[in-house]
């Protein structure tokens, strides 16, 4: 598994396996933190659950992987060099990160 950072900060993508949230925290490398690709879905070390998108909500969550397309991920690159995730389901957006911590599309 991979952590997965945010070219802005010190931050990795992070799970709660409690809750099913994923937002950004500091990067400590637990199973949590380390992400795979098994094909388009991007899944967790922790648990094998699949990172979704709620189209409504826009919220970014962990759950079962019935491999939907709000659970397609592609990496795109970015205009400034890096990358960007965003989904199957609306490439018009990307992964982005609230002032909460909680990731949103």
């Amino acid at each position: 598994g991979e952590l997965l950072k945010t070219d802005y900060s010190d931050s990795c993508m992070d799970y709660n396996p409690s809750t099913g949230e994923v937002y950004m925290h500091s990067c400590h490398g637990a199973q949590n933190q380390l992400w795979y690709f098994d094909g388009a879905l991007l899944r967790s070390r922790w648990d094998n659950k699949c990172l979704d998108f709620q189209p409504m909500s826009k919220n970014i969550y962990l759950g079962n992987c019935p491999g939907s397309n709000t659970q397609h991920w592609t990496w795109i690159q970015a205009v400034h060099g890096g990358q960007r995730l965003h989904t199957d389901h609306d490439h018009g957006r990307c992964l982005r990160k609230e002032s909460d911590g909680n990731l949103k599309m």
